[in-house]
């Protein structure tokens, strides 16, 4: 009686870790992201927020590291302004077109 419970708890966790495991694989797949280093005259730039436009919307931002490095999540591949701001004062600004899983590096 014992093993007959031991038995049914476990097709039970089976059976939930394949349903978690098609719900992963579920996700949108058009979802990547953006990487890079800020780097002014060859240093990092840090804290400078790097702010994604599409459409005049903001769709994602973040602030640099120690290293000037950022990383924005979340994105879907096409056509956005990027932005690099050091406090209120805008220092670039151009128009990128992303691939999926894009690294875009900017030198100030």
């Amino acid at each position: 009686m014992k093993y007959r419970h031991v038995l049914i708890a476990a097709g039970w966790a089976g059976i939930m870790a394949m349903i978690f495991s098609v719900a992963l694989r579920a996700q949108p797949s058009d979802q990547s992201y953006i990487r890079g280093t800020v780097t002014v005259a060859g240093r990092p730039f840090v804290s400078a927020w790097i702010v994604l436009s599409q459409n005049g919307q903001v769709k994602r931002r973040f602030l640099t590291g120690d290293d000037g490095k950022y990383y924005i999540g979340k994105v879907s591949p096409g056509a956005y302004d990027i932005t690099v701001l050091q406090g209120l004062v805008q220092r670039f600004e151009a128009q990128v077109s992303l691939p999926k899983d894009s690294i875009y590096n900017i030198n100030i």
